[in-house]
């Protein structure tokens, strides 16, 4: 029988910091197979906002909503497949505080 595998938080982003923010990497026995990665920001009332960047360690940009798209207090949403092995990490970058992103995913044990 196969053992059930469930997603997990890999990594969330620092409340009320802004900037980069770098995340791993996975250990050397385990892949990272993010799936999905939600935002908001959780300040008050309405505002165009400059956004967030959410990619890994080799510049690869997974997602992205930039100024003139950012809104708050809009809820952000993306799902898809992307993998980060060792040494690679995971790397969000946040214009401005306030942000609050999370990516989740599976953490996969290598053979």
């Amino acid at each position: 029988m196969a053992r059930s595998v469930y997603t997990k938080l890999l990594a969330r982003s620092a409340p009320g910091s802004g900037g980069e923010q770098l995340f791993g990497p996975p250990l050397p026995t385990v892949r990272w197979d993010v799936r999905s990665i939600d935002a908001v920001n959780v300040l008050t009332g309405f505002a165009w906002l400059e956004g967030f960047t959410v990619g890994d360690s080799t510049g690869s940009i997974w997602y992205q909503v930039g100024r003139g798209m950012a809104m708050r207090p809009f809820t952000y949403h993306w799902d898809g497949r992307q993998v980060v092995d060792n040494p690679e990490y995971l790397r969000i970058f946040l214009g401005e505080l306030g942000w609050d992103v999370r990516i989740t995913g599976y953490e996969l044990t290598l053979p």
